[in-house]
């Protein structure tokens, strides 16, 4: 089950598809899920200004993803990286996330304007499918750094509070149309069958009509 928009750059068609997976899982009788709402191109940029080689920043990434702060800490310090960068990249590691995770990077790194837009749009989504889907079932998490590779700007992940797994998810991928044809600026979503039939049908069989 899935969407994909093609065409649409800014963060209105973000925004759209988040809700369009949203008005999917309402249709089907789901609405104790969590979505986690992140931008890839925050971590993207953090790490172009540690100026790590590549093996390097697969440690940092890993530290990330694991939600382990101290060796965050441990690797940038070892390689001599700046105190606030640290303290940016370390902010992505919080459980919580949200709006506190923001502010301490925008703190640390206040003047750094690629990484300005990209927080500001993340949170100009954040508002926009909150006011739209009137629901607080959503929430920032820049931790979310850990899926397709392809994803270059704003990304979401769905996870089931009744089963505890992750329903679907999706994102931007702006670079990946034109490895087959005409460029073009894309977003879109997938769900994953087998989940969302565990969630309709917690310990039982069912099909999806």
């Amino acid at each position: 089950i899935g969407v994909e928009l093609l065409g649409g750059g800014s963060a209105t068609y973000d925004s759209e598809v988040i809700l369009v997976a949203t008005q999917v899982l309402s249709a089907l009788g789901l609405d104790d899920y969590q979505i986690n709402l992140g931008n890839v191109a925050v971590f993207a940029r953090l790490l172009q200004l540690t100026g790590l080689p590549k093996a390097r920043q697969v440690d940092v990434r890993e530290a990330v993803v694991q939600r382990d702060p101290y060796a965050v800490a441990e690797v940038l310090h070892r390689l001599g990286t700046r105190e606030n960068v640290a303290d940016a990249i370390q902010a992505l590691t919080m459980l919580r996330g949200g709006h506190d995770q923001v502010a301490r990077i925008r703190g640390a790194l206040p003047h750094d304007a690629p990484l300005r837009d990209a927080l500001d749009r993340l949170e100009l989504v954040f508002h926009t499918v909150r006011e739209v889907a009137g629901g607080g079932n959503v929430q920032i998490d820049l931790g979310e750094i850990d899926g397709p590779a392809y994803h270059s700007a704003m990304v979401f992940r769905i996870v089931s509070e009744r089963i505890g797994r992750e329903l679907g998810g999706g994102g931007r991928y702006d670079d990946i149309i034109g490895l087959y044809g005409q460029p073009a600026p894309a977003v879109g979503f997938a769900l994953r069958s087998d989940a969302v039939l565990e969630a309709l049908h917690p310990g039982g069989q069912g099909t999806l009509s």
